[in-house]
């Protein structure tokens, strides 16, 4: 059985993949219905748990995200599906969204080509640092790095 740490989807988005133990779950296996309590009623006399604290993912710009998935789904070919995940330290992400967010401040003032879609790249460099911040917070044991990559353990 499945220590239950789950990880990330699998590329046939079919199950889990335990980011500790390796083992693949479907998802029905381990979920249960989580209710608040509340109820929000709507006209047609349908119910559901109330949406408070969960976020509101519609107000996410289709277009925009659409450029940030395609950078993940062709940064997937060149490296793996997963890649990004197995521990970048934050360091380099913070400074890849800058070199690209400087890209894209040349370009509004110059108008200099680039075949990078580097406007993508900053939300994907800044979604994987806030993931790296989320996984030092969960992992506090996980030893610090100073600014150039040098473990401060000695290891």
């Amino acid at each position: 059985m499945c220590c239950g740490e789950r990880g990330w989807w699998s590329q046939d988005n079919a199950h889990w993949i335990c980011k500790v133990c390796g083992q693949h779950t479907r998802p029905s296996e381990n979920f249960t219905v989580l209710d608040s309590g509340e109820r929000e009623e709507f006209a047609s006399g349908a119910v559901r748990d109330l949406q408070k604290g969960k976020g509101f993912w519609y107000c996410l710009p289709y277009h925009p995200m659409k450029r940030v998935v395609i950078l993940y789904e062709n940064g997937s070919y060149k490296y793996d599906l997963h890649n990004w995940r197995l521990g970048i330290p934050k360091r380099v992400f913070l400074n890849s969204a800058m070199n690209h967010l400087m890209k894209c401040i040349e370009h509004e003032y110059d108008g200099s080509f680039t075949e990078e879609d580097n406007a993508a790249a900053v939300v994907f460099n800044m979604l994987g640092y806030m993931q790296m911040q989320r996984d030092d917070m969960e992992n506090p044991a996980k030893p610090e790095q100073s600014p150039d990559g040098v473990r401060s353990d000695n290891g």
